[in-house]
């Protein structure tokens, strides 16, 4: 674990939305609409193993975890955008 985070304060977020979506990215192999720069790459597949969401005791703040065999450029900060936008009550 390299404990790299950043903190975004939103009031309101649908952690089950956020779930949801997390628990979808097992299933999937290729991450090209994930890449920041896939016409860079040879090969955008990866071999995610987990993905997880977790809030702390309190309440007041998430962690997103993922294992995998490679990340791409950008994967985890576009996932983490897409699922604030997924996350974010209207």
């Amino acid at each position: 674990m390299h404990g790299l985070s950043a903190l975004y304060e939103f009031p309101d977020m649908d952690l089950q939305k956020m779930s949801q979506a997390v628990a979808l990215l097992p299933q999937y192999d290729d991450y090209y609409g994930l890449c920041k720069t896939p016409l860079r790459q040879n090969l955008t597949i990866c071999k995610v193993s987990s993905a997880t969401l977790f809030r702390n005791e309190k309440g007041n703040r998430i962690r997103f975890q993922i294992k995998s065999n490679r990340f791409l450029s950008g994967m985890i900060r576009i996932i983490m955008g897409q699922l604030l936008q997924i996350g974010q009550v209207i």
